[in-house]
């Protein structure tokens, strides 16, 4: 029984892991092409960033020299600020002085202090970085706002602070009537409930998820941790193998939820005592690990 018990441990600390690979490489996870078995419509790969205020949208790329004449060209417009100042942090560069300036042009823009929050993100300021969120919400349209408070919730989930990322979500659920937004609520509070161990609530985040999506494919992940914790290993077992089935689908699940299922899977076939299956997942896991390593967005080494 220990033993069983210290396996399904490991088993979580990994998945945990994997869910943390999840969340700050939101650029791997798409929307899928290809059916999923069972299901209506087309798999969904959730992407939490997707959901935040993105600074640039419907901006053309620019370069450093374009968006230098751009800022000459408007020197008191807080905007082309913001887009030089994001270039800089997207290859590891100061933008301090960039955001800054957006800020003392534009006191009252919300893009202006979640541009400022950005910058203190990247510096892991994290007092200054939800201050500035908190202050880009008031200044905002609900649309906005709830963007921002997302943004606050996926943050305090990283930094463990899960009471208060919990409280965030359940505001975003009170706030938002589209059913597919809060299919991807209810499962990110419910991968959040994961992390806290607290299990039994999490299986009934991911079910109402399910029941608004049935295509949101990071939710069996996170209802086969949860079920597989409350003791429930061939159910768990179920959900990912919902997951690995689409390994070669037309639109495949990105690697790090691969990873994570075949991980996940080959520990509860340990469970089980089914030592061969749990080779053969063992196996494919580290080939899906190899994949994503390959696809890991450069970091870069400055501060």
């Amino acid at each position: 029984m220990n033993k069983n018990r210290n396996t399904l441990l490991f088993c979580q600390s990994l998945l945990l892991v994997f869910f943390y690979v999840t969340s700050i490489n939101s650029s791997l996870a798409a929307k899928a092409k290809a059916p999923l078995a069972g299901a209506k419509s087309k798999p969904y790969y959730e992407s939490p960033k997707s959901h935040f205020v993105n600074l640039l949208a419907g901006l053309p790329p620019c370069s450093l020299e374009q968006l230098t004449k751009s800022i000459a060209a408007k020197p008191h417009k807080a905007m082309p600020y913001i887009q030089r100042g994001q270039a800089l942090m997207a290859g590891g560069e100061d933008a301090e002085d960039d955001f800054k300036k957006a800020l003392s042009l534009e006191p009252n823009s919300a893009l202006s202090h979640i541009a400022m929050s950005r910058w203190y993100q990247s510096q892991q300021q994290w007092p200054k970085a939800f201050a500035e969120l908190q202050t880009a919400a008031h200044l905002s349209s609900d649309e906005v706002a709830n963007k921002t408070l997302w943004e606050s919730a996926f943050l305090h989930r990283e930094q463990k602070d899960y009471s208060i990322a919990n409280k965030q979500y359940e505001e975003l659920l009170k706030r938002t009537k589209n059913n597919q937004e809060r299919a991807s609520l209810l499962f990110e509070k419910g991968e959040t409930l994961c992390r806290d161990g607290k299990y039994k609530l999490a299986l009934e985040c991911c079910e109402q998820a399910l029941k608004l999506k049935p295509n949101l494919i990071d939710a069996y992940s996170c209802r086969g941790l949860a079920l597989s914790q409350l003791g429930k290993i061939n159910e768990g077992i179920a959900d990912l193998s919902r997951i690995i089935a689409l390994e070669h689908s037309a639109d495949p699940p990105p690697p790090h939820l691969l990873t994570a299922a075949y991980t996940m899977r080959s520990n509860l076939y340990k469970v089980q005592g089914k030592a061969d299956l749990a080779r053969r997942d063992q196996s494919r896991s580290l080939s899906s690990q190899a994949e994503l390593l390959n696809e890991m967005p450069f970091r870069s080494s400055k501060p």
